[in-house]
């Protein structure tokens, strides 16, 4: 209670006069206004963006925790700086121009853009939005929300670099490249346009193609672009220009059109100087005439024959060829001068000739001299007897004796390398690396009729040979990994050059120890190349006295260097194999990244790819708890204990500590390493690792935990791996800080809602304030709408709307005078026309706010009527919505069961009995019925 006491005089007596008055209400109110203001303090703490609060003098009165984070101040480092702190001075003028304009009290609704520099000197862009800040003095400073537009500026600078590069493309083109419009007047020309038709660009936009183009030319330009106008496809032709010194130059031209919203504006096109090709052509035609006369003259012996065999012409090096004069072969039969073992084959070619004329056929065979020797010869015959110009069988025939003496040698030789072959087709069905080998090292040595050898293959993990695979007694020797440069093949390895060995036992490089090594074996070590580098070495050995020959050595040369290229092509096979398997496993993250908001059920999906694509026996993420400074376990795969779910670690603690603390990743690989943390001892003893590797996962700057990876046999991670776990790294990151955004914005749209629906209740509240006889009445009515569309199927979205709506649906009403709303009899004309204005009214105040849209419908219609004599809009039937429709039975049962100045309220039976009879004319029948078979309206009676 809040008491006020007066003493005064009334003649000459002294009265006390007493005013007390119940300030309970206030006092709610005020405990309502300071809840509030502490949810818009938690509603600003948790906005993403910035949000800011300077005096006049550039000093920061306040920011939020988004600024914070951005810059990485604290909020009491921020309070302590001027905006000029933390702004460059080149944007005075912009803060000067802006600061005036809030003086005049504007609200700036254009951003401007600032750069600054955080705490860690990175430069932040910054989006800001301006508003005045006022006290009971007025203006004292301003308010705003900045946004980082960092990553959106670093676009437009790259898409600005890109335009760049293009223009440069479009100006250093060695072609022309061009625009005009339908008209033909030039719009556009490269840098190469002036330098072949000798116009300056200035120029070139003065002109039209007409002038340009060779008159005889002109009209094929014009067809070219109507058929492209008309539909026609994109096509290439040829025509000539006149330079602006007169000379012509040959063009091959490629034209498109340019089209605007749908239709041609203009041409595109890119012209190439062919001149230098033009003169090609005419130097091509010039040496086809040469090599006309040439054939004429021609060392090989070109011929003439009936279709009978009969020699018409000989040219003149058949002397040389076969030492008869042309005269001599003249009139004689082809077939006389042919080896008798070679007589069917020309029989046999001869008959094609008939068979496909016109069409050259090519044999070899033994042709005699005139000193009866016989001289191997290529002859190629065509039946040009239909062409009237020749009208004869033509062969042209060459001496090939010394080729055939060549191949007969070949012919030898190949024999030795069959054995190439074989091995060659037989790595090409292998797929593997120890599918190839053992094929390789197997024909290699059956070529060379032994059953001994071996490939040792380097490792460049572990910078050690070791044994890929054995053959006779080298599969007995010892197969301890060697160093390059150590022992014969350590040797071979790191020279790059063959070594023959008369006897591996007696060799002094022989690997100390060698007494396991039989006697009487010799042989060679090669390297195994790919490109120039060498991948491994090939044994091969052989029982003494027998040796490797020259040609054996060169075969097997041969053999090494297909060895080497068959490993470098499996190794980028498995290469290309595992960069796929890790793509498809990048991709199936992402996949899980943008389908599911479930943080664990992502990171089962990562690990799941961790252990498959690096080949981890275990994996695990631990989370930083940015409140308690600790990582704790979040998830895992392959562990066999629970050891590394109890993970709780402290920053800069243990290795997982230290990668995070430290930004960078962590290796270990020694058990003595481990002893000096408990948990990682017990979690290494526990579960058999041997290797571990910790990768910080940093996303947008802040570290958001520790990716593990864990290995229970010796491990030696190539580059690649590493990368690939960075890789993985960075995705889990994504992946967390996509979880943890998620979770921080479903918090904001349930706290932003509860202040919504909180700033609702307290309008309805306001308004039963304001008239004492409707007291109670939102409540009811509402709660008794929200039963009834239930009732009728309304959804939990749908309800919610339904609740707002009921709480506000006499909003209007805050703009219906007092001495209307509360008067107690009845109401004039004059005075119902200014009460039927509330729905408007409601109908202004609420349809601006998006966020109060959907819940008009009570509001704006619910004194509709279902024959249409309602108001405001005189709405009829389903023209109603039907939440309003449910509203207006429940809002007049509540006004007529409830005492009004001006009547009593009305028993329950007569309203029931008053709300059937306006079914089809008030009201929905639909709802009426539901409303009197549900019971619903009896369940909360007015007090």
């Amino acid at each position: 209670m809040e008491f006020v006491s007066n003493v005064y005089l009334v003649g000459e007596e002294q009265v006390i006069q007493c005013n007390i008055r119940d300030s309970t209400e206030h006092t709610r109110l005020v405990a309502a206004l300071q809840e509030n203001k502490k949810k818009y303090h938690t509603l600003v703490t948790q906005f993403p963006d910035g949000i800011f609060l300077i005096d006049l003098s550039g000093n920061i009165l306040s920011v939020n925790k988004a600024i914070c984070d951005g810059l990485g101040f604290s909020e009491e480092e921020l309070r302590s700086m001027n905006i000029w702190d933390l702004v460059p001075d080149q944007y005075l003028d912009q803060y000067k121009t802006r600061l005036t304009k809030i003086l005049q009290g504007k609200i700036l609704h254009e951003p401007s853009e600032y750069t600054v520099r955080g705490k860690d000197g990175k430069i932040l862009f910054l989006e800001v939005l301006s508003a005045p800040y006022y006290s009971e003095k007025g203006i004292i400073g301003f308010q705003g929300i900045a946004r980082d537009i960092t990553a959106r500026k670093r676009a437009e600078e790259a898409l600005r670099e890109s335009e760049d590069r293009f223009r440069e493309l479009f100006e250093n083109a060695n072609d022309i490249v061009y625009t005009h419009d339908l008209a033909g007047n030039y719009t556009s020309v490269n840098r190469a346009s002036e330098q072949i038709t000798g116009y300056t660009r200035e120029e070139s936009l003065t002109l039209n193609i007409a002038q340009v183009v060779a008159p005889e030319y002109l009209a094929l330009a014009n067809q070219m672009t109507q058929s492209k106008v008309s539909g026609g496809t994109p096509t290439s032709y040829q025509l000539e220009i006149l330079a602006k010194d007169g000379h012509r130059v040959p063009l091959e031209v490629s034209t498109r059109l340019i089209y605007r919203e749908g239709n041609p504006i203009g041409v595109q096109g890119i012209a190439r100087d062919i001149t230098k090709r033009k003169r090609a052509e005419e130097a091509l035609h010039e040496s086809e005439e040469r090599f006309r006369a040439l054939i004429e003259n021609s060392a090989d012996v070109i011929a003439l024959f009936t279709g009978e065999g009969i020699i018409l012409y000989e040219s003149p090096s058949v002397r040389r060829i076969l030492g008869y004069s042309p005269a001599e072969m003249v009139g004689h039969n082809g077939f006389e001068f042919i080896h008798p073992d070679d007589y069917a084959d020309c029989q046999e070619l001869f008959g094609k000739l008939f068979q496909l004329p016109q069409t050259p056929v090519t044999i070899e065979f033994r042709h005699k001299r005139k000193d009866d020797t016989w001289a191997w010869v290529q002859a190629t015959g065509t039946n040009l007897l239909a062409e009237p110009s020749v009208k004869a069988l033509i062969v042209n025939y060459q001496d090939i004796t010394e080729r055939k003496r060549a191949e007969e040698t070949l012919r030898q030789r190949l024999t030795e390398l069959e054995a190439v072959h074989t091995v060659s087709s037989a790595l090409r069905t292998a797929q593997t690396r120890d599918e190839a080998l053992p094929i390789l090292l197997d024909e290699t040595l059956s070529a060379l009729e032994t059953d001994a050898g071996a490939i040792w293959l380097y490792h460049s993990d572990s910078g050690e040979l070791r044994a890929a695979v054995n053959r006779g007694w080298f599969g007995q020797l010892d197969q301890t990994a060697m160093k390059p440069g150590e022992g014969i093949a350590g040797t071979v390895f790191t020279s790059g050059q063959a070594h023959r060995s008369t006897e591996f036992a007696r060799d002094p490089l022989a690997r100390p120890g060698g007494s396991e090594i039989p006697a009487g074996w010799g042989g060679v070590c090669l390297p195994i190349r790919s490109g120039a580098i060498t991948v491994g070495v090939l044994f091969v050995a052989m029982p003494l006295p027998c040796q490797i020959t020259p040609e054996q050595a060169q075969v097997l040369e041969s053999l090494s260097e297909m060895a080497g290229t068959t490993l470098h092509r499996m190794n980028l096979h498995e290469e290309t194999v595992r960069q796929l398997d890790r793509l498809e496993a990048l991709h199936s993250i992402d996949l899980a990244i943008n389908a599911s908001m479930d943080l664990r059920v992502t990171l089962n999906i990562l690990l799941e790819h961790v252990n498959t694509q690096l080949n981890a026996d275990a994996a695990s993420v631990l989370l930083l708890n940015p409140h308690a400074q600790t990582l704790e376990y979040a998830a895992g795969r392959g562990f066999r204990t629970r050891i590394a779910e109890t993970a709780h670690i402290r920053l800069g603690e243990d290795f997982v500590g230290r990668a995070a603390l430290e930004r960078r990743a962590v290796q270990a690989n020694d058990p003595a390493q481990v002893q000096n943390s408990s948990h990682f001892a017990a979690l290494w003893a526990g579960e058999g690792f041997t290797a571990y590797y910790g990768m910080p996962l940093i996303a947008k700057g802040q570290v958001k935990g520790v990716l593990e990876v864990f290995h229970r046999a010796a491990f030696h991670p190539e580059p690649n791996w590493i990368s690939f776990l960075e890789t993985l790294a960075g995705q889990a990151a994504i992946a967390i800080d996509n979880g943890q955004l998620f979770d921080h914005m479903q918090r904001s749209n349930a706290d932003l809602a509860l202040a919504y629906d909180a700033t609702i209740e307290g309008w309805s509240r306001a308004l039963d304030l304001r008239d004492k006889e409707t007291e109670g009445h939102t409540q009811r009515v509402t709660e008794i709408t929200m039963r009834l569309a239930k009732a009728m199927g309304f959804g939990d979205a749908e309800l919610i709307h339904i609740h707002r709506g009921g709480l506000l649906h006499d909003i209007g009403k805050m703009g219906v005078p007092d001495s209307i709303l509360l008067k107690p009899d009845k109401l004039t004309n004059e005075e119902w026309k200014l009460m039927r204005m509330h729905p408007q009214l409601a109908f202004n105040l609420i349809s601006p706010i998006n966020y109060l849209r959907p819940a008009l419908d009570i509001p704006y219609c619910h004194h509709e009527k279902w024959d249409g004599t309602g108001y405001p809009r005189g709405l009829e039937g389903e023209q109603i919505p039907l939440a309003a429709r449910i509203f207006a039975v429940v809002d007049v049962w509540d006004a007529l069961r409830t005492d009004r100045p001006y009547r009593a309220a009305w028993s329950e039976d007569i309203v029931l009995e008053y709300i059937r009879s306006q079914a089809g004319i008030h009201f929905d029948p639909q709802v009426v019925k539901v409303c009197l078979e549900s019971g619903v309206l009896g369940t909360l009676a007015p007090e």
